[in-house]
């Protein structure tokens, strides 16, 4: 399938910026096959959250743009996270501003 194609190139893309940024996230996870790195990035999980908020505060930390929960963002897990990160994406035109299943675990 084109779009499968098309989807693991971009997760090994997103991959190597994130490893090439310093997130410590996918620092010594060493993945090196295209499945994988999809599986890590599209797949809902609790790393994967912890992911997205790093680089939502990564976001933030080199904008103007402010999320309320800045300080506490990579060391919570409640519904207000979800809600700002889905602000964030929206504010950035990622995706509506109600799309919480998007990144909810």
């Amino acid at each position: 399938m084109a779009g499968d194609s098309k989807q693991l190139q971009l997760s090994v893309r997103v991959y190597n910026t994130l490893q090439n940024l310093g997130c410590p996230l996918v620092d010594g996870l060493y993945l090196r096959e295209a499945d994988s790195m999809r599986e890590l990035l599209c797949t809902p999980s609790l790393h994967r959250m912890d992911i997205l908020k790093w680089i939502c505060v990564r976001c933030v930390a080199n904008s103007h743009y402010s999320i309320r929960t800045k300080g506490s963002l990579l060391y919570c897990h409640n519904h207000s996270v979800f809600t700002e990160i889905a602000r964030f994406g929206h504010e950035m035109m990622l995706c509506k501003a109600d799309e919480r299943e998007l990144i909810e675990v």
